[in-house]
């Protein structure tokens, strides 16, 4: 949070409490956000995401994703 603009800036996510019987142990993500040029002006855009997942007594995953050159 930017607490001088008051803007979220970040935006996680996490699954607590999954049950046994689910496929996943543990799943987060993350999106971070920016101001941004697009067009004539500049708008609060999404600038990078993050997801982990993990099989329950298996292996794990994670994406990275940047966005840039809004227009």
């Amino acid at each position: 949070m930017d607490l001088e603009s008051r803007r979220a800036l970040k935006l996680e996510q996490k699954a607590v409490g999954l049950p046994a019987s689910f496929m996943l142990d543990r799943s987060e993500m993350v999106v971070e956000f920016a101001l941004v040029k697009a067009g004539s002006g500049t708008v609060l855009a999404p600038v990078r995401g993050e997801s982990v997942a993990c099989r329950r007594g298996g292996s794990c995953s994670k994406s990275a994703v940047e966005m840039k050159n809004y227009r």
